[in-house]
């Protein structure tokens, strides 16, 4: 008897032994799958947040512009007469068969063009100022220095009170792809008239082909010099008077491409720099 009392008295023991081992394996189970909830709002809210952030900016770029960039350009492009390649001329007509004619050393201004805007709107924005230095003025004729004072006086060109004949667009004529004529006022003498340029040929050379992009033109108007109240010798020199322009312009990017260089790089050398070629205004 005692013997199966204590046999007992072990399996009792035994069973309090599991009971306790499997409450704690529980209470560890439970403990476990509470941290576990409690963790995964946790790592939601910090995926959140972390997603939110937004995204690293790339690093600023420390180059330069380039030569041929839009840096500098206006809309429509800006293109610089170029003075030593334009030439300016006039001719008259003395004793009603003579034709007499001159020529202006001097001519500058500006061309607002862009060559791939072919559409009505691009074209409404084209314009040019061109402005003719009449103290350059020289006629070729025989007596080159009598006649040259005599129209520089008074009389025709009085270059000492108008140093300058000023043509400025208002309006460029074109048919289809072909430039015609430009509408625009002509100032000489003081007064202000309208006149039409007529456009013989013109067009537009990209940088690719040359040194800098270019778009050259020739071109002529005609006036009558009594409207501008020159009106001095009409027995003997016609009142007709024909300009002649051959233009050629710059695009003027080169000049803002080298401002910025000179910002991004100013420790470069003169001789690094880039410069425009000595027949350009740019270049003075």
């Amino acid at each position: 008897m005692v013997r199966v009392k204590r046999e007992r008295c072990a399996m009792m023991s035994n069973n309090r032994r599991i009971v306790q081992f499997a409450s704690a394996v529980s209470a560890l189970s439970v403990g476990v799958i509470a941290g576990l909830l409690l963790l995964i709002p946790l790592l939601l809210l910090t995926a959140t947040a972390a997603g939110a952030q937004p995204a690293a900016a790339p690093p600023a770029s420390t180059a330069g512009p380039s030569v041929g960039s839009s840096i500098g350009l206006l809309n429509p492009p800006l293109y610089i007469i170029d003075s030593l390649e334009t030439h300016s001329r006039f001719e008259v007509m003395f004793l009603g068969f003579m034709r007499v004619r001159g020529k202006f050393e001097r001519t500058t201004g500006t061309l607002h063009h862009d060559p791939a805007r072919i559409d009505e709107q691009g074209r409404a924005n084209d314009a040019i100022t061109a402005i003719i230095d009449s103290t350059t003025l020289s006629a070729n004729v025989v007596n080159a220095n009598a006649t040259n004072k005599v129209l520089r006086g008074p009389e025709f060109f009085n270059i000492e009170k108008f140093p300058s004949i000023i043509f400025k667009s208002s309006r460029f004529l074109w048919n289809s792809d072909r430039l015609t004529g430009i509408d625009g006022t002509l100032t000489l003498l003081d007064m202000t008239r309208p006149v039409t340029l007529i456009v013989q040929k013109s067009g537009c050379t990209p940088s690719g082909t040359v040194k800098r992009a270019r778009c050259t033109a020739d071109a002529f108007l005609k006036v009558n010099r009594s409207d501008f109240g020159m009106k001095a010798w009409s027995a003997s020199v016609s009142d007709e008077v024909k300009i002649i322009v051959e233009l050629v312009a710059y695009l003027a990017v080169i000049e803002a491409a080298t401002e910025a260089k000179s910002e991004t790089k100013p420790e470069t050398k003169k001789t690094d720099e880039i410069k425009a070629p000595p027949t350009s205004p740019l270049a003075q």
